[in-house]
């Protein structure tokens, strides 16, 4: 096998093991090998990137042909299987037809074998190679790889001297510390640490020889005094010497004396607070944490625990003793007049004495603002004799986030605004950041925050996936862009794949942000998270330990260490992190579980079950009611265990049912269950690796299991998913995916979408094509996803794909049809056009002609009348349309309105424009539908409606606005009319058929409503809406088990969407399944105030009916008088029945004035075991009359 050395000197061996010298002779061959080999992301790498890093003076062609001789050259010296290809633009190398030290050194490190890894390291990688006419940014890269393995290196080097020191073998000890005193010379911790050895061996001179050797080398390279590094390395010799000699069996308890360089510094107080400059105390305190942070001679205290202690009068020893900072920097900061004012101290917590104190009184603005930090980060560093890298030094002293103190400000109020972990406070982070980044687009830190907000709000369930994390990786991308070495934005990444479930992928840019900056706690927390998913328990206590001691106050880093010590068999220690986080936060049902969790397997079965008992956290899912039935049974109490195991088996939960069958012996049977899952979610993946060892370990002895352990992994993307073959679909069916900006600038991308969305709007004006949604298509990360599983989750023939360009004036765009099942590209083109709207709109004519005639025959007359029309020559006015339409399609509060607020100033632009008042008047019914709040002087849609109508009067959006309209003011026949006129002018609007499918089911045709409802949910798939109105007509048709279906296929869609929950509780009633019922009955009710849907009577009065199946019937009265507060007299009257009082039910049915768009299908088609006497009542008549004419029949 090829045998390639790059850690050290360069050397080659080929399969003959003789030595490659003439491959070597060219120093970007052998760069162009190890860029293959060890760029990050590893694996394929594309041309375009490799390019202007080894040839960036030449042209495209010539360095094109560059790169084929020196790959001619690869292949020739290593053979041609070497190289892999996919496509024309990515290539890399077949890693398993060669062995290279780099990788080797990897592996072992990650498997914890230090000493075969630091046998691989002979020196720095590639040592003393140049590349003669590379690009910096390749030098650059270089240097970074070699700091990169220096660093693992070292840290491997440090693990074996420290398991030495405590086996009492110093000369071994000894060893170590001086390999890594020679790869890190000017690291005085190390020094320290080694001349400890030499005193402790009884060897003292040498260790005083190499004390003046250090100094020496300081003074000369570095100007420090001599006698100041000799002080420094002496003081307590002796002591550490002789503690040494007797070291203790558990160092992992708080040492006597705090380490002088783990600092905290606390929030500054603000004098004179004034509006205007409120927040920049908070942003300076935050920037010098951010500073510091990534010196690796430090340990900074995380900000969330030092802002515990912003209004303190505690003491500072007993703040440092509990933080475990042995140096404290506070101060004060003061603006006023267009000044900044700062006194800061810097205080030695141990010998109870200020170091220094300093003021600085400058002009407030953005430069001095950050001059100071870096100042201060300077001398504190230097106070602490903290020695810093050349990019620890660049980075701490040039460092300036931004020069727009606007931008700052906003970027601070929404850092604080995140800290809170509330759904409100994540999505005002999110208006804050993207605020930030608007004022200045250049800020990579604002970018990152705008990332973790949303990958948040997803992470703890305030937003749907398919919304939010795209966004979030457009964030990252355009932060890393701007700073490639921003740790921040490596975390973000982190917890980006963290949330795609790519665990691997996670753990690699965690761990790149703790290089990049080590006393970043969240990253470390982040990468135990991930540890432990991915079933590496020892990994993850190492990385909770290091989270907890730069945040040692954060509720959320000691609920992972107290989870980790369990998972490593700690249970004492489990059960005291858990107690200690309870302590500060004592209302967290997270803690509670894993208290819950180290009480259980302790044996205190008992005392676990109080603890249990109601706990709910979304992302354990049952693991909590599982947990609690398996105390009930270890104490004795079979027949609670029982009920609870009916219960988890009535919600189909296949894990927590196998788990309490594999506690009764059923080991088949648990395995058979196991075996069913196809998706493992956090809590059952951290149970199969880590949790109920007694019960699951007969289990893992088996064969079986291999399988199971594989269906984990596949969960979380440790393997490539297959996907099923699928049968050919309907080449009429297209998705147009989203075009990419290849200019890859914010101002433009509007473009891009606004192209997307009017190609798919003139398609769907095409009879006998299928067009899916485009909010169906934006629900899909297709960075991620193949063209294969688009047509599979979307049931496409066909793709549609390309890409905009903007060049001076100029807009090119390109565009590729392909044949989904195939992957084949049947045809390609390119458009350059002077940027006009007029062009625009000519270039997506000729392409929805040119794709119709690809697919079908040519267009009709009035189908190419509508696709040629021209909405707008304005294209200020068109970007605002399109990007209101974008907003309007994601149906939240926030969104809607800012559709508002687009379309309005779209129609101010241009007030010819008949799509953008269409757009105008939908987003105007949405906030009267959902109930939201609006003053303003155009609140009356029709007015909109009508000016749209007036324009354009064949525009087929303006009448399903139109019959929006009516349908809100319950004018069921017109409404009718206007959607079928919208579907004859638009055939694939799906909107329309949603609508239409809804209310005819409710005018009393619900056969009538299916085949519209389900056209709807063809072309728009992904959309939450659309699946709960097909499961409403559902319900109608009797058809339960569909409806079911199509309501957790919404939920799963956006789980914070309340009227999913409601739909499927309807189901779940109508399937008999009443406990289950209750439980997404609840949801509901706690989602619904926030989301806008008018279902909490309606949700009452379901749950009371599941109670009363359930036989609680005295929590059915309690929600009846709810209801009866209310004024609902509908669905008291169904509760009444419910509890068979028919005669006070038809009372109350009888003072029914009007019913609306929930209780018309409920009095109609649903609950049939509780109205079917009330439906044979001739009094039912008067209620069927009262429906027909509250909807205008």
């Amino acid at each position: 096998m090829i045998e390639l050395k790059i850690l050290g000197p360069a050397e080659l061996r080929g399969e003959d093991g003789n030595l490659e010298h003439s491959f070597l002779a060219g120093p970007k061959r052998l760069a162009l090998l190890t860029y293959l080999i060890l760029n990050r992301p590893r694996g394929m790498q594309r041309r375009d990137r490799i390019l202007p890093l080894l040839w960036p003076e030449k042209g495209q062609k010539s360095a094109r042909n560059s790169l084929s001789n020196l790959l001619y050259h690869i292949r020739n010296t290593l053979g041609d299987d070497i190289l892999i290809t996919r496509g024309t633009e990515e290539l890399g190398v077949d890693t398993a037809k060669l062995t290279c030290d780099a990788l080797e050194f990897e592996k072992l490190i990650e498997k914890g074998t230090m000493l075969k890894a630091v046998e691989l390291y002979r020196s720095d990688l590639l040592e003393g190679l140049h590349v003669p006419g590379a690009s910096p940014d390749l030098d650059q890269w270089l240097e970074q790889e070699r700091e990169r393995f220096r660093k693992r290196y070292g840290s491997a080097l440090e693990t074996l001297a420290e398991k030495d020191e405590k086996r009492g073998n110093l000369k071994e000890a000894a060893r170590w510390w001086t390999l890594k005193n020679q790869a890190f010379p000017y690291d005085t911790r190390v020094v320290k640490r080694m001349i400890e050895v030499h005193a402790a061996s009884e060897n003292r001179a040498e260790a005083l020889r190499i004390a003046r050797q250090h100094g020496e080398l300081l003074q000369k390279e570095l100007g420090i005094d001599h006698q100041e590094t000799m002080n420094e390395l002496t003081e307590g010799l002796d002591k550490a010497s002789i503690k040494m000699r007797h070291p203790e069996s558990d160092r992992d308890h708080k040492t006597e004396r705090l380490d002088f360089k783990s600092v905290a510094i606390m929030p500054f107080e603000e004098l004179g607070k004034q509006e205007d400059t409120s927040n920049f105390a908070g942003g300076l305190h935050n920037d010098l944490l951010t500073r510091l942070s990534g010196v690796s001679a430090l340990n900074i205290i995380s900000r969330t625990s030092v802002l515990q202690y912003r209004e303190t009068t505690k003491p500072i020893p007993q703040i440092a003793e509990e933080l475990g900072a042995g140096t404290i920097v506070e101060g004060s900061i003061q603006f006023r007049s267009g000044r900044m004012r700062l006194n800061i101290q810097l205080i030695d917590v141990e010998k109870d004495k200020h170091i220094w104190a300093e003021t600085y009184d400058r002009e407030f603005t953005a430069e001095h603002f950050f001059d100071i930090q870096s100042e201060l980060a300077l001398k504190i560093t230097d106070s602490l004799k903290a020695r810093l890298t050349p990019s620890e030094k660049k980075r701490v002293a040039e460092w300036a986030p931004t020069d727009d103190l606007e931008a700052h400000r906003l970027y601070t109020y929404g850092r604080r605004q995140l800290d809170q972990r509330t759904g409100k406070g994540m999505k005002r982070a999110v208006e804050y950041f993207r605020s930030a980044v608007e004022q200045d687009p250049d800020y990579a830190l604002a970018w990152v925050g705008l990332a973790d907000a949303l990958a948040l709000q997803y992470d703890y369930g305030h937003a749907d996936k398919d919304k939010t994390l795209p966004r979030a990786e457009e964030a990252i991308n355009r932060a890393l862009e701007l700073d490639p070495n921003l740790a921040e934005a490596y975390a973000s990444l982190g917890l980006l794949y963290s949330n795609r479930h790519q665990g691997s992928a996670a753990i690699r840019e965690l761990k790149r942000a703790v290089e990049l900056q080590p006393s970043y706690a969240e990253a470390h927390n982040w990468l135990s998270w991930n540890y432990q998913l991915l079933g590496q328990p020892v990994k993850a206590l190492e990385s909770a330990k290091k989270a907890v001691n730069l945040n040692p106050l954060s509720p959320e880093a000691l609920s992972n260490l107290s989870i980790s010590y369990l998972y490593n068999g700690y249970l004492e220690r489990a059960l005291s992190e858990s107690l200690r986080g309870i302590e500060i936060q004592p209302d967290w049902d997270g803690q509670a579980i894993h208290h819950g969790m180290a009480l259980f397997n302790l044996g205190r079965y008992s005392e676990a079950k109080a603890v249990l008992q109601d706990r709910n956290v979304p992302w354990a899912g049952n693991g909590p009611l599982a947990t609690l039935a398996l105390c009930h049974k270890m104490i004795g109490e079979t027949n609670e265990a029982k009920k609870i195991k009916k219960e988890l088996e009535d919600k189909g939960d296949l894990f927590a049912t196998g788990l309490i069958e594999a506690s009764l012996g059923n080991e088949d049977k648990a395995l058979s269950l196991f075996e069913q899952i196809d998706y493992w979610d956090d809590w059952e993946t951290l149970s199969i690796h880590h949790l109920y060892t007694d019960i699951l370990g007969p289990l893992k002895k088996g064969p079986r299991f291999k399988g199971i352990l594989k269906s984990v992994n596949h969960s979380r993307g440790l393997e490539n998913i297959e996907v099923k073959n699928i049968s050919k679909p309907d080449k009429t069916a297209i998705a147009v995916l989203p075009f990419t900006d290849y200019m890859k600038r914010n101002k433009l991308s509007p473009f891009a979408e606004g192209i997307q969305n009017d190609l798919i709007t003139k398609l769907s004006r095409v009879d006998d094509l299928t067009i899916i949604s485009g909010d169906s298509i934006r629900r899909l990360s297709f960075k991620e996803v193949s063209i294969e599983e688009i047509a599979l989750k979307l049931g496409v023939g066909t793709v549609i794909k390309g890409g905009i360009q903007q060049i001076v004036g100029r807009i090119r765009l390109t565009i590729q049809l392909i044949d989904a099942t195939t992957e084949q590209i049947r045809w390609a083109e390119t458009y350059d056009r002077e940027l006009t709207a007029e062009n625009l709109f000519n270039i997506q004519s000729e392409l929805a002609e040119k794709i119709t005639g690809s697919l079908r025959d040519e267009l009709t007359s009035t189908e190419k009348s509508h696709v040629d029309e021209r909405p707008t020559k304005n294209l200020d006015a068109y970007l605002l349309y399109t990007q209101g339409r974008s907003y309007l399609s994601q149906r939240t509060e926030q969104s809607i309105f800012k559709s508002l607020n687009l379309f309005r100033d779209a129609v101010k632009k241009d007030p010819e424009y008949a799509n953008a008042w269409a757009g105008l008047a939908e987003a105007l019914l949405l906030i009267k539908w959902y109930n939201y709040s609006y003053d303003d002087e155009l609140r009356d849609p029709m007015v909109a409606i009508q000016k749209a109508l007036e324009l354009n009067p064949e525009l087929g959006e303006t009448f399903c606005s139109l019959g929006i309209y009516h349908s809100y003011y319950q004018n069921g026949p017109e409404a009718t009319r206007a959607l079928e006129k919208c579907i004859e002018l638009q055939p694939g609007y799906s909107e329309a058929y949603n609508w239409l499918g809804w209310l005819r089911m409710i005018m009393g045709d619900a056969a009538g409503g299916l085949e519209p409802a389900e056209r709807a949910a063809r072309l728009d798939p992904l959309s939450p809406y659309t699946r709960v109105f097909l499961a409403v007509v559902y319900l109608a048709n009797h058809k339960y088990r569909e409806a079911l279906e199509e309501s957790m296929s919404a939920r799963k869609i956006r789980p914070e969407f309340g009227l999913s929950h409601f739909v499927e509780g309807l189901s779940l009633y109508h399937l008999e399944k009443y406990t289950e019922a209750e439980f997404s009955l609840n949801e509901s009710l706690k989602l619904e105030s926030s989301n806008g849907s008018p279902i909490k009577n309606e949700a009452y009065a379901t749950l009371a009916l599941a109670k009363v199946a359930n036989g609680k019937h005295q929590e059915a009265r309690n929600l009846l008088e709810k209801i009866k507060d209310n004024k609902d007299y509908f669905c008291a009257g169904l509760v009444e029945a419910a509890l068979n009082n028919y005669e006070e039910a038809h009372s109350q049915f009888g003072k029914v004035e009007k019913f609306g768009a929930f209780t018309t299908p409920m009095c109609r088609y649903y609950f049939p075991d509780v109205l079917e006497s009330v439906r044979k009542d001739s009094r039912f008549d008067a209620l069927i009359n009262k429906i027909n004419k509250s909807w205008n029949m």
